[in-house]
């Protein structure tokens, strides 16, 4: 079985191109009883989430997303209910639930780097006694080993009457679309439905959401499922997911991209999809690879930065309109965004390039 090896946190943008990042292994297993997928090299010795790590999505479309759930929850809890997100990141979400002022929220992250005095820049540990009506862990839970017994821990922490929000990717498509720049070693946990919903005795709510990419589960922390932890420990429930067809796919995809007509190749999406994509592009092409010019992305803390393993330096889209031409291509690593992307160079030059979407 072939293992990946990529940059430790692709999130995490290198302020010189002489800077060096460690490498991180990843090698899929999944629990034939619960359906859980873990990273069986998962080392989190090299890994650390601070202000360095840029996950925020600034997003038109993505913020829309954010505003959806949103809706959803309020609609779900009356007003002045106690909202608490834990792993809130950059504060985004807390941001559009601060301005509509239905809910009194709380937040925890040690990559916070706002000044909201409701969001502490820490984690939440056993010795914490808080109380909430619904606690939200967003694209969170898969960075924990044990999330089972994590979800435990904040029962403890809340009355087990709270509900929890949880939302995060959704494996089965990775699995299906073999997005082979989907797996990262900053994450150790993947979520199919079955392994999702497994951990409750029963779930208020599932659903797919960003055009199936993403899925959340509304549940009560009280109908933890016990036989979780069971079916986790044993040894005997785990089996090798093979990720060959992940790479066969990425290497049909660079032979077909190398048979357009073009100049040079301009991805869009500096995070963690456009960092490994790069990183997969050296590898399995490098000629194809020596085309790129440039990675380009709307964060402006990302801007001027360079990408981690690559080294290519993130621009923004106005530095991007003033090199590109009309045989360049432009792709963009999350086919999500691919109408706003286009949308957005075609108002701001005379031409269209050849747009690509992975």
């Amino acid at each position: 079985m072939k293992n990946i090896t990529v940059p430790a946190i692709p999130n995490k943008v290198l302020l010189s191109n002489s800077s060096i990042m460690p490498l991180g292994e990843i090698s899929l297993v999944q629990n034939i009883k619960n359906e859980l997928v873990q990273n069986c090299k998962y080392n989190s010795k090299i890994l650390t989430f601070d202000e360095s790590y840029q996950n925020a999505v600034l997003s038109p479309v993505f913020i829309n997303h954010m505003n959806e759930i949103y809706i959803y929850l309020k609609k779900h809890f009356k007003k002045n209910s106690v909202l608490v997100e834990v792993g809130c990141g950059k504060g985004q979400f807390l941001e559009i639930v601060r301005d509509d002022k239905h809910f009194i929220y709380f937040g925890f992250d040690t990559t916070y780097e706002g000044a909201d005095q409701n969001i502490q820049k820490r984690y939440l540990n056993k010795n914490d006694k808080l109380s909430a009506d619904v606690v939200i862990i967003r694209h969170s839970l898969d960075y924990v080993e044990a999330p089972h017994k994590f979800l435990n821990m904040l029962k403890n922490i809340f009355d087990p009457q709270c509900k929890v929000f949880i939302e995060l990717p959704n494996f089965s498509w990775i699995k299906k679309e073999k997005v082979i720049f989907d797996l990262t070693p900053e994450r150790v946990s993947y979520f199919t439905k079955n392994a999702l919903c497994n951990m409750f005795k029963r779930v208020v709510e599932h659903k797919f959401i960003f055009s199936n990419q993403y899925q959340f589960i509304l549940a009560n922390f009280r109908d933890l499922e016990d036989q979780y932890e069971d079916d986790f420990s044993s040894s005997n429930s785990w089996i090798n997911i093979n990720l060959l067809p992940f790479f066969s796919s990425f290497k049909r995809f660079a032979k077909n991209t190398s048979e357009i007509n073009f100049k040079r190749i301009w991805v869009w999406g500096g995070g963690s999809r456009g960092v490994l994509f790069l990183h997969h592009l050296k590898s399995f092409d490098k000629k194809l690879y020596k085309k790129i010019s440039g990675l380009v992305d709307i964060n402006p803390k990302r801007q001027n930065c360079f990408t981690p393993s690559t080294l290519i330096k993130i621009i923004s889209p106005y530095a991007l309109y003033r090199h590109l031409d009309k045989n360049d291509i432009v792709l963009i690593v999350n086919a999500n965004y691919f109408e706003e992307i286009k949308m957005d160079i075609l108002r701001n030059t005379s031409f269209e390039p050849y747009f690509l979407k992975l």
